[in-house]
């Protein structure tokens, strides 16, 4: 059958999320087509979209995705032969295993029923909120990010962050920050919520489903934050130039998209910025009214950014920073700076 490469290709793309090259399930490292969809599952994450070519396999989906992005030709030929998914163009002709046998366990995944509206903020807010959860896997419950019905929040024992919004769950939900950024990428417009699995899905119809993570299946409860979130002690305005620094230093801290933090040192009547990543690194001054002491603090760029445009002041004291808007409260530990 004839099929659009760039579709084909834009299609697979979208479903890599989903898949894993650790053998977690079987056939995590396909993408499998079957009834006009083509899916990947991984345990955590689960990815559907729909396909533009008919067919019932699973094919392995990194080198599907490596000889689509070599071809330079807009239409090609898609065909099942001898237990391979065959591409043939212009002069061109190539073939990549799979099997007939679909064993991907997606009917694990609970199917949505009714799908709401996601709220217009909720991406924006849930994108900043994932910088600030811990990688620290030993401590899985802050490895997450907590939705509740009225807020958003996360927390990595260095900083904390909650955003509040009517989110429209029915109830207090954790999905691992790891799953949220596939989310945040996808231009998602509603989204579903069923026993183990938060669904959500964009306009072309995309789904993306992350396992959600309940009081009853955890040891614990989300630890409460409200302590965390009183700030008392000096106000700070930081400069304007600050967000002109931030997002210079963001072009480096971003290659990190687990976790995008910039280091911010506040020493001398200096604000120094600095964001680094294993291409480089950049770091620039700002003077302005500080007379405080010197003190470092890690903070995800976008907020930084958020905070000098929303001209909220900073409060620093009992060793550590935030600031607080209208609808979010944000806290950070501080330290003494090493070299900026």
């Amino acid at each position: 059958m004839k099929v659009n490469r760039e579709h084909l290709l834009k299609c697979l793309e979208s479903i890599i999320p989903g898949t894993s090259t650790k053998s977690i399930v079987e056939q995590s490292n396909c993408a499998v087509f079957q009834d006009g969809f083509v899916s990947s599952f991984n345990d955590e994450i689960a990815v559907t979209a729909k396909s533009p070519v008919d067919i019932k396999a699973a094919v392995f989906i990194q080198p599907l995705v490596a000889i689509l992005n070599k071809l330079e030709e807009k239409e090609i030929d898609v065909v099942l032969e001898e237990g391979q998914l065959r591409i043939k163009g212009k002069r061109r002709r190539g073939g990549v295993s799979c099997s007939s046998e679909i064993e991907l366990p997606i009917d694990t995944v609970d199917q949505p029923k009714e799908w709401k509206k996601l709220p217009e903020k909720f991406i924006p807010y849930i994108s900043i909120v994932r910088d600030c959860v811990s990688k620290d896997e030993s401590q899985f419950l802050i490895t997450c990010v907590h939705i509740t019905p009225d807020h958003i929040e996360a927390c990595d024992n260095n900083q904390a962050i909650r955003y509040k919004i009517d989110t429209g769950f029915s109830e207090s939900t954790l999905i691992r920050g790891e799953s949220v950024q596939y989310v945040c990428r996808k231009d998602i417009i509603e989204f579903s919520e069923t026993k183990s699995w938060v669904h959500f899905r964009n306009k072309d119809g995309l789904c993306i489903s992350c396992r959600r993570y309940q009081k009853d299946s955890n040891e614990s409860e989300f630890p409460s934050l409200d302590e965390i979130f009183i700030l008392e002690g000096n106000e700070l305005s930081l400069p304007k130039e600050v967000k002109s620094a931030a997002e210079k230093a963001n072009v480096f801290s971003k290659e990190d998209k687990n976790l995008n933090m910039i280091k911010v040192t506040l020493k001398d009547g200096k604000a120094f910025i600095r964001g680094e990543s294993s291409e480089g690194w950049f770091s620039e001054f700002v003077t302005f009214d500080y007379k405080g002491e010197a003190t470092a603090f890690f903070i995800p760029p976008s907020l930084l950014i958020n905070i000098v445009d929303r001209k909220d002041a900073c409060i620093f004291g009992s060793g550590k920073i935030g600031a607080e808007g209208e609808d979010y409260v944000y806290v950070s530990s501080v330290a003494l700076p090493e070299d900026t």
